[in-house]
């Protein structure tokens, strides 16, 4: 704002008066605006020229994060950046890392430890025995001697020391024997004892003599060898014929295996061995001696055993005839000999051998099953082996099949082909082939026949019961199965009869049980005789 002063007269009068009144306020105008200009001024951050970068020429200022950068330094009065501080630092601390340059604690102590004079890598020997060396390659000689030769391998720094074996006598060897000037009483004695020494002065026995001792042993007429005695021996032990042998299984339940010691070589005839199975058996289970080759177990009458009827723990005594092996008569124990039986029992009480006892039955609970039927149970039936178990219940799969080890009972798979409806009762054929269950729906009763753990159903039977079966039995010998049922004629029974067929649809072939051969002739209905081959 420009000023333009006003002329006051020395005389005080208005006029001036005003034109003084003018002045101050234009020079308060004036002041005020270069007040504002002040402040605007030193508000202004980046007045002249002033900035935050590195330019030559220019004033300094801080940017809105309080930095302000300067170009690399060069001299040593120079302000020092972040760049050349952080470089410093680095080349610093790969120093401070760098073990190649700094010596170790255990390299100083080394150090601290030289001893004044001492020279690096040095190759003086030290001393060996009172030989000290006397500067730092001094050298150690190994000199041979009489009979003793010294050998030298610079490539692998080996000494060898060898005995040579001709060395002339030492100085006292040709004076000090019995021909010397000057022999060793001792020796001489010991020499002339020696050369007197006859069988008869020590007691010895003559080649005669002893000859005769030993025929004397050997009895008239026994010219064997105690190793011909010894192999006979052998082959006794190996003889499993004239003495069975004894033996704890291993394997699975239809395929045990043993190892006897001495090993036979092969499986004659009449070869005898007693077994204690270390489980129960499954069907038709079989034995292996020392890897010969599996051979079938069967009983008196040539039977295969079914499942569980070779018992863990309880012995077994077979013998080879044929392709088999037969069990002994009364094999396993609990036969019946003048009316009495021998069954295991667990004793209540602390009893002596012939002490009278008598047998309670206790009923005890055991752990249920780890899969349980679904829902409410109806029926319920043991195989006569006690194996197997059958739960008839009212949901699918309307029949659950256990098998018993033991006290362990395990739930068997499903078969193929369930029950149609609610299942109320359940009965097992006396040799646990065939399981019955009565049910809900047509046909009412479902028959199963038992191959191992696997229970196949069978044809329905041409006539059906009337109404929901409720249960289910089979007669003593298996000749029979009643079932009872909700209608009329309430009670529905079939006889259970083996019929032969010259041939058999694939599909029946479930059915069959026993395969043989006509005898004589006939035609159908007549009742004539086969040979059964096969069960």
């Amino acid at each position: 704002m420009a000023f333009n002063p006003r002329t006051i007269t020395k005389e005080l009068d208005l006029a001036n008066l005003t034109r003084h009144n003018d002045n101050y306020a234009d020079i308060k105008t004036e002041l005020d605006a270069h007040d504002s200009s002040i402040n605007a001024h030193i508000a202004a951050q980046t007045a002249h020229g002033s900035t935050a970068a590195a330019t030559p020429g220019a004033i300094m200022q801080r940017d809105s994060e309080g930095r302000a950068k300067v170009a690399a330094p060069a001299a040593a009065d120079d302000i020092a950046r972040k760049a050349e501080v952080d470089a410093v630092q680095d080349a610093l601390d790969n120093h401070i890392d760098d073990a190649d340059v700094h010596l170790s604690e255990a390299d100083r102590d080394k150090l601290d430890g030289i001893e004044a004079g001492a020279q690096p890598n040095q190759n003086a020997f030290a001393q060996v025995n009172n030989v000290v060396a006397a500067s730092e390659s001094d050298t150690l000689t190994i000199v041979g001697g009489t009979g003793i030769a010294v050998t030298t391998n610079p490539a692998t720094k080996t000494v060898t020391l060898t005995a040579t074996g001709d060395a002339t006598p030492g100085p006292h060897g040709p004076s000090h024997d019995p021909d010397g000037s000057d022999p060793i009483p001792a020796l001489s004695a010991l020499i002339d004892d020696f050369n007197s020494l006859t069988p008869a002065s020590i007691g010895a026995e003559t080649p005669e003599g002893a000859q005769a001792k030993v025929d004397a042993l050997a009895g008239v007429g026994n010219t064997k060898t105690v190793k011909q005695l010894d192999d006979e021996v052998t082959t006794h032990e190996a003889d499993y014929v004239r003495q069975p042998a004894f033996a704890v299984t291993s394997g699975t339940s239809t395929a045990y295996t043993v190892a006897l010691d001495p090993a036979p070589v092969n499986l004659p005839e009449g070869l005898g061995i007693t077994i204690v199975p270390h489980i129960d058996c499954g069907d038709e289970p079989t034995l292996e001696i020392n890897g010969l080759g599996a051979v079938t177990l069967k009983d008196q009458k040539g039977s295969p055993y079914g499942a569980g009827k070779l018992v863990a723990g309880k012995p077994y005594t077979f013998r080879l005839v044929g392709t088999d092996f037969l069990a002994d008569s009364g094999s396993g124990g609990g036969e019946e000999v003048n009316g009495q039986t021998e069954e295991t029992l667990e004793f209540a009480d602390d009893i002596n051998p012939y002490d009278p006892v008598y047998a309670v039955m206790r009923m005890n609970k055991l752990p249920d099953p780890a899969n349980l039927p679904p829902n409410t149970g109806y029926g319920a039936a043991f195989s006569p082996d006690g194996t197997y178990l059958a739960i008839a219940h009212d949901t699918s799969p309307y029949v659950t099949i256990y098998k018993r080890s033991g006290d362990t009972f395990t739930k068997l798979a499903n078969p193929s082909t369930l029950p149609t409806g609610m299942g109320f009762g359940a009965a097992f054929s006396p040799d646990g082939t065939y399981l019955a269950i009565a049910h809900q729906a047509s046909p009412y009763v479902t028959i199963y026949k038992r191959s191992g753990d696997t229970f196949t159903k069978l044809d329905n039977p041409s006539t059906l019961p009337t109404g929901t079966g409720f249960g289910a039995a089979f007669s003593q010998d298996g000749s029979y199965l009643a079932i009872a049922h909700a209608t009329t004629p309430y009670a529905t029974i079939y006889k259970n009869k083996l019929q032969a067929y010259k041939s058999i649809s694939s599909g029946d072939w479930k059915n069959g049980i026993k395969i043989g051969y006509a005898k004589e002739s006939g035609t159908t209905g007549d009742e004539k005789t086969v040979v059964i081959t096969h069960h």
